[in-house]
């Protein structure tokens, strides 16, 4: 693991945030101004339009006769629904990420790929095409693990962790624009290891983990995989 945790400090130095500043609102939407008699107002239509995450305001009647007043967190104009995979290559080695996360303790994430899911989009779909284009592999089995909400309280995005094994690598990675992703490769034990000692901070990380666990012998290899509804072979 020597080896690994050096290249994994090595990412994380590399993709730290050094500063950040609050753009203000007319610098934000500088292009989304239009003046009415001779005053500028930002055009509220067009914010909804571009913008990625917007906040959507809804008053819900309830069963019990009582209202309330809730907002929803909208991203592209989407749920903001993901997936997460857990990657094992063909060498039983697992496929780590390590990206910048700006506005979390230490402005980097450690963790597995991951991505949104496009609408009309089916989950495993998604996963074969983060996977791809983050790390440049194709599993030969996908596992369905959990299914579960982000933030229940402001959103209805609902993520789906897999398990995906003997991925075959070396296919060309495509990430999005903006998208800086470093990754390095360990062993089971090893990615263990990096939970304990806090690495692992993500909650999508550490549900995909948690689920893969009970696949995994004491050597940590895969284990035969057993036909179910939840194991996708890829042909």
């Amino acid at each position: 693991m020597k080896n690994e945790l050096e290249e994994l400090k090595s990412y994380l130095e590399e993709l730290k945030t050094i500063s950040k500043h609050l753009i203000s609102p007319k610098e934000l939407y500088s292009d989304r101004i239009v003046v009415i008699n001779g005053v500028e107002y930002i055009d509220v239509n067009e914010i909804q339009k571009k913008n990625f995450v917007t906040v959507e305001r809804y008053r819900c009647s309830l069963n019990n006769g009582k209202t309330i007043t809730r907002e929803q967190i909208k991203k592209n104009g989407q749920d903001g629904s993901a997936v997460i995979i857990l990657p094992v290559t063909t060498n039983n080695e697992i496929i780590v990420t390590v990206e910048p996360r700006v506005f979390t303790e230490h402005t980097v994430g450690v963790g597995f790929p991951a991505g949104y899911i496009e609408k009309g989009e089916e989950p495993y779909v998604a996963a074969l095409r983060e996977l791809q284009e983050e790390v440049g592999c194709v599993p030969k089995y996908l596992v369905e693990l959990k299914r579960y909400y982000q933030d229940e309280g402001i959103s209805g995005a609902k993520n789906v962790a897999f398990l995906a094994v003997g991925c075959q690598e070396g296919y060309e990675k495509n990430p999005d624009p903006g998208e800086f992703i470093r990754y390095f490769k360990c062993a089971y034990k090893d990615v263990l290891y990096l939970e304990e000692e806090g690495y692992l901070e993500s909650a999508n990380a550490l549900v995909a983990l948690s689920k893969a666990k009970p696949y995994f012998d004491e050597l940590g290899h895969v284990k035969q995989l057993t036909k179910s509804k939840n194991v996708m072979e890829i042909k």
